[in-house]
C-alpha cells in the first residue's frame, strides 16, 4: 500500500510528488519513501526493513486507516503467544493476554498485519487482517474499556510508549468516555482514564487533598477547572493506582 501528497521542490521550488508505502514480502516488513519532480528531474528515495519512522507510518495510516489482525480460532494459545512476542517485542504476559482474548491481537497498518499473519499462517494457524471499521468490537466504547483495562506501565520502556500511542488514538472524541470512566468506572481504571485524558487535549489531576477526594478537569486553554467526584474512591485501587504523575503539584 502507498500513500502521496503534493509538495514544494526542495531544490527548484516546483511542484514535486512524495510516494510512501510498505510492503510484506518472504517474512519481511518493508517501507519506502520517494519524491520525484517533473520541474527539474529530482528522483530520491529512502528505504528500510521493519516498522518505518513515525511521520512514514501515519501517512499511510491516513491513506488506508487501522487494520487488525484477529485470530478467530486458534489452535495453540502457547504457540501464538511466541509469535506475538517476538513479533511485537513485548512480555510474554502481555502476549499471553493477547492470545486469549477474542479481541483483536495486533492493529496497524495493513502490510504490518499482513506481515504478523504470514508469520502465524507458517505455524499453522489461520488469522484473518480486517479493517478497523469492520471489525466486531471495535467501536469507540469497545476500544477505551480495553484501554483502561490495561494496567499503565511504569517507568519509560516500550511498553509505556506503546500505552502512549494506544491513548494517543483514541483521539478526543474518547474524553467523555474517560471523564465518565473517573465519575462512575471501577476504581483500577480511574489512572488510565487520568492519564488518556491528558493525551485527549485535556489537563487532568488527583486531588487527595480535598474532602471528598476528587478530581480536576480542563480542556487545554480554558481557564476553569471542572470538579469530579468519583463514586468509587480511587484509594481502594487494587495497587495500579496512583502516582505523583497523578497527583495535582502543591500552588
Amino acid at each position: 500500500m502507498s500513500a502521496g501528497f503534493d509538495t514544494k521542490c526542495p531544490d527548484c521550488g516546483k511542484p514535486a510528488r512524495v510516494s510512501t508505502g510498505q510492503k510484506s514480502c518472504g517474512g519481511h516488513l518493508y517501507w519506502f519513501e520517494s519524491i520525484h519532480c517533473q520541474g527539474c528531474g529530482l528522483a530520491q528515495e529512502a528505504d528500510g526493513e521493519g516498522v518505518p519512522p513515525e511521520n512514514i507510518r501515519r501517512r499511510i495510516l491516513e491513506a488506508e486507516g487501522e487494520w487488525n489482525l484477529l485470530i478467530p480460532a486458534p489452535r495453540s494459545t502457547q504457540r501464538i503467544a511466541g509469535i506475538l512476542r517476538q513479533l511485537l517485542d513485548c512480555s510474554l504476559a502481555q502476549a499471553l493476554a493477547k492470545a486469549k482474548s477474542a479481541a483483536p491481537v495486533a492493529t496497524g497498518t495493513k502490510a504490518e498485519m499482513s506481515w504478523m499473519a504470514d508469520s502465524l499462517s507458517a505455524a499453522g494457524e489461520e488469522p484473518a487482517v480486517a479493517p478497523l471499521a469492520s471489525t466486531p468490537g471495535t467501536s469507540l466504547q469497545d476500544r477505551v474499556s480495553r484501554f483502561l483495562d490495561t494496567p499503565v506501565p511504569g517507568g519509560r520502556t516500550k511498553s509505556w510508549d506503546d500505552w502512549q500511542k494506544s491513548a494517543e488514538a483514541l483521539g478526543p472524541q474518547a474524553a467523555d468516555i474517560l471523564m465518565h470512566a473517573l465519575a462512575v468506572g471501577p476504581a483500577h481504571t480511574h489512572y488510565a482514564a487520568l492519564l488518556g485524558l491528558r493525551f485527549c487535549g485535556f489537563e487532568a489531576w488527583y486531588r487527595d487533598d480535598q474532602s471528598p477526594v476528587c478530581y480536576e478537569v480542563r480542556k487545554k486553554g480554558d481557564r476553569d477547572w471542572g470538579r469530579i467526584i468519583p463514586v468509587n474512591d480511587p484509594r481502594a485501587d487494587d495497587g495500579r493506582g496512583f502516582t505523583a504523575e497523578g497527583r495535582k503539584p502543591e500552588a
